[in-house]
């Protein structure tokens, strides 16, 4: 909380302007943030603060990223491969700078496969079929690699994932991209 709060301080100095407007914007924000049981205030980037103080009146987004429009899908962060990941969200933690989604998937699974699972296509041979995109389940697409966490609001896959928009980050993908979806395998096999 305190690291929000220092977050809350630097966006304020930072952003000039209409400063009743955006409070009340970032309550409401903090308020929509606490209220979502999969996710705690503490998981809020300063990138999404800034982005919501912007926001504000009188100026608002002209163009605003897409962010990923969850769905009601029940699933927990408590446990599995998303919870694993869920401290990097933000970041880069492999040091590479291009194509690292298979292997920031290398270093949140159980097991770590070995080099070949570098590139994203080679999951589509780990584990088991998962005959679907459930939560849990590792999301292949031909060129990128992450844990489906369920559905988004148009029926997409909401997948978090190494080297999204260069971090790990949730985000919505067509279905017909995936090549397969597999489930971790049962007593250490790939």
């Amino acid at each position: 909380m305190r690291a929000l709060l220092a977050t809350l301080a630097v966006a304020g100095a930072i952003v000039t302007g209409c400063v009743a407007a955006r409070a009340q914007v970032m309550a409401q924000v903090m308020a929509q943030a606490m209220a979502d049981e999969r996710y705690s205030v503490a998981m809020m980037s300063a990138s999404d603060v800034i982005r919501a103080l912007r926001c504000a009146p009188p100026f608002g987004c002209k163009r605003q990223r897409s962010k990923p429009q969850r769905a009601n899908t029940p699933f927990s962060f408590a446990d599995g491969l998303a919870a694993r990941a869920a401290p990097h969200l933000g970041r880069n933690p492999t040091g590479w700078t291009r194509a690292w989604c298979g292997r920031f998937l290398r270093m949140i699974v159980p097991s770590d496969p070995g080099p070949s699972f570098d590139a994203a296509r080679n999951w589509a041979r780990y584990g088991r079929e998962a005959g679907g995109p459930a939560p849990g389940t590792i999301g292949v697409m031909a060129h990128h690699v992450g844990i489906v966490l369920g559905r988004c609001d148009d029926g997409s896959v909401l997948m978090r994932s190494g080297n999204h928009n260069r971090t790990v980050g949730d985000g919505c993908y067509p279905p017909h991209r995936f090549i397969a979806f597999r489930s971790l395998p049962q007593g250490g096999e790939t």
